[in-house]
């Protein structure tokens, strides 16, 4: 609440000139909810071009379906072009009286776009002479941003991770209108306890909670517990979220596919995934960088021990001879008067 608090500060007064840039670590649509201020709102992973990114935001400043294909798109190559329709489209509106922010979400794929497209983004009230807001929203840090220079620095409002506490009240928030809020809070306060020392995030927390509360109501919908029997229902689901807990992240199956398998087994009592037919480990992609340090740690595993000393260290090259210490010598003398 203090960091909203900050924002609400911010723009209290919208005829005021505003911070024209601001840097957030933290999900998007929590805090444009809180502002009913002129803005536009892009996605960055969606709109992957600098054309697609200004055509966006001309899109949604003239109120017209980016689907509907009479609509005449406001064709826009350049950030020249940009600033031209950008300036005319808030005459229009009559807003270059007011602060209007343009919101970009997934603000560290700008890194990927163009060279120039976030340095221009972040000099556009200086280029634009009007009251605009750039707004960067992003979950990794400012300084990853910082490739060269001529960067203005935002201002910078980090929003720290939930509490366990705070995870609990907003999972209790997608409570299914056929039970009571107190027992879905119950079954999420289990779930933590399982999954929050390996997943503290609130997106897969809550995705967790959802696929696997039907099979937590299973005995309640048969006819065999009670919403008051706690224990009964633990031992149903404790099974299947520690079979979870060795797949967080992965979504090596759907929703779907997982729903099916829990009534399949049900059905046959088999607790083998593999004889129902479905291969849930026959591909999985690692990350890009990963794969490299895996292969690094597969040869490195070949080399004998006593030479991490030689490879890992500057004194590596006292076991050089003296053939190739003077070869060192000169080819670093040589590099220092080129």
């Amino acid at each position: 609440m203090v960091e909203l608090h900050t924002l609400d500060l911010n723009a209290k007064n919208c005829l005021l000139p505003t911070s024209w840039k601001i840097y957030f670590t933290c999900p998007a649509k929590i805090i444009l909810l809180i502002l009913q201020l002129p803005h536009v709102l892009v996605n960055c992973v969606e709109s992957f071009t600098a054309r697609l990114i200004f055509e966006h935001i001309l899109y949604k400043l003239q109120d017209l379906d980016e689907d509907d294909d009479q609509n005449a798109p406001p064709k826009c190559e350049n950030m020249t072009d940009f600033l031209r329709l950008l300036k005319h489209s808030l005459s229009a509106k009559e807003l270059t009286k007011e602060t209007f922010y343009i919101v970009l979400d997934k603000a560290e794929q700008l890194r990927d776009i163009e060279a120039n497209l976030l340095p221009a983004f972040l000099r556009l009230q200086e280029l634009t002479q009007l009251n605009i807001c750039i707004i960067l929203l992003s979950q990794i840090v400012w300084e990853k941003f910082q490739v060269g220079t001529g960067f203005y620095e935002p201002f910078v409002v980090h929003f720290p991770d939930y509490a366990k506490a705070e995870l609990l009240q907003i999972m209790t928030r997608d409570s299914p209108s056929s039970y009571p809020v107190e027992f879905f809070k119950a079954y999420c306060q289990l779930l933590m306890s399982v999954f929050y020392s390996v997943c503290r995030d609130l997106n897969e927390l809550r995705h967790l909670a959802l696929l696997h509360f039907p099979k937590y109501c299973e005995p309640i919908t048969s006819g065999e517990a009670q919403l008051t029997d706690s224990r009964k229902l633990w031992r149903n689901i404790e099974p299947h979220l520690k079979r979870a807990l060795h797949t967080v992240y992965l979504r090596e199956v759907s929703s779907t596919q997982w729903e099916n398998i829990l009534g399949q087994e049900t059905q046959t009592g088999n607790e083998n995934l593999g004889a129902l037919g479905i291969s849930v480990r026959s591909h999985m992609e690692l990350p890009f960088y990963a794969k490299y340090l895996l292969l690094s740690a597969y040869l490195a595993s070949y080399n004998p021990a006593h030479t991490d000393r030689r490879f890992f260290t500057k004194q590596g090259r006292r076991g050089l001879s003296n053939r190739a210490k003077a070869a060192a010598k000169k080819k670093k003398s040589n590099t220092q008067l080129t």
